[in-house]
């Protein structure tokens, strides 16, 4: 976060977190994992995705990983064709199609941690 900022989304509770940065063509994905053991000792463990955002099945992959929300988010912001367009905006958005006739995207928000 020193480098790139808060993330555009991010979804962390006790156990997880996976956010996501753009910067330019580059998307970078990271994903941690606070309940490892190592030697039976906790540890995190940490990976890191750097994609180029041209190169659409490599990005459609990893965002099936932890990501589904906010790739349900590109693609409402895609047809949309703004680009002021929040992840805020989307989850409430959802919440009142009767497509969607749940809150699941503003419940994604609202477990969330502190950064």
């Amino acid at each position: 976060m020193k480098l790139f900022g808060k993330p555009r989304y991010y979804s962390k509770d006790k156990d997880f977190f996976n956010g996501v940065w753009e910067k330019g063509n580059t998307i970078f994905l990271l994903k941690q994992n606070y309940t490892t053991k190592i030697g039976g000792e906790k540890t995190v463990t940490t990976d890191l995705f750097i994609l180029n955002k041209k190169i659409d099945f490599l990005v459609n992959y990893y965002y099936g990983f932890g990501f589904k929300y906010y790739k349900d988010y590109l693609e409402a912001k895609i047809k949309k064709q703004d680009s002021s367009y929040t992840y805020q905006q989307f989850a409430e958005d959802m919440k009142n199609d009767w497509d969607y006739s749940n809150d699941k995207y503003l419940k994604e928000l609202e477990n969330n941690l502190p950064l």
